[in-house]
């Protein structure tokens, strides 16, 4: 054999080499990046199988809470007193029928008018101003109501009450505030 022929064949023989070095580590980098991957897919498919459960968790509890307020809305609605809830917004969210026959009607309102509208919607600024002084004081108190006596809500309307507020939990997450009034003997 002569030099170029050794040449030759020695030159094959590194480039080959060269060849398989380079595609082993290609192949390495490549089963690296496809092991990170895999370890994020798994984390992604772990967090999703999580949310899910705590998906299935808040529907449940959503349907106590829709039958607990259906129970109190049932229980309360043909109580011969306005009760009336609202948001943390100030928003009403539910009166029952006292509240409308007595209150609203002489406004010249109806329940679905003032359905997530504010006090500022509805009552004058007297009004309001005291539903928020009661707001107050009944998150402050340790009874957690206030009351105010001789309240006269409107012009339209005859009678002076006695209003009391408190806040309303949903498991120890304050939610809104509820409001009762009583009329007064004249």
């Amino acid at each position: 054999m002569d030099i170029n022929t050794l040449l030759q064949i020695g030159g094959s023989a590194l480039g080959g080499g060269a060849v398989f070095k380079a595609l082993d580590y290609f192949i390495n980098v490549k089963k690296e990046n496809r092991s990170d991957f895999d370890m994020i897919n798994v984390r992604l498919n772990d967090e999703i199988k999580r949310l899910y459960l705590r998906i299935d968790d808040l529907e449940r509890e959503n349907k106590d809470l829709e039958s607990r307020v259906r129970l109190l809305e049932g229980s309360s609605e043909e109580l011969p007193f306005p009760l009336w809830h609202t948001s943390l917004n100030g928003e009403y969210i539910w009166t029952n029928q006292t509240f409308n026959n007595s209150w609203l009607l002489p406004l010249g309102k109806s329940p679905e008018s003032i359905m997530n509208k504010k006090d500022e919607d509805i009552w004058n600024k007297e009004t309001v101003a005291m539903f928020k002084q009661l707001e107050t004081l009944a998150l402050q108190s340790v009874s957690r109501e206030a009351s105010m006596r001789s309240i006269n809500l409107d012009d339209k309307i005859n009678k002076p009450y006695t209003v009391f507020k408190y806040p309303l939990y949903v498991r120890r997450i304050l939610v809104g505030f509820g409001g009762i009034a009583f009329h007064e003997a004249a």
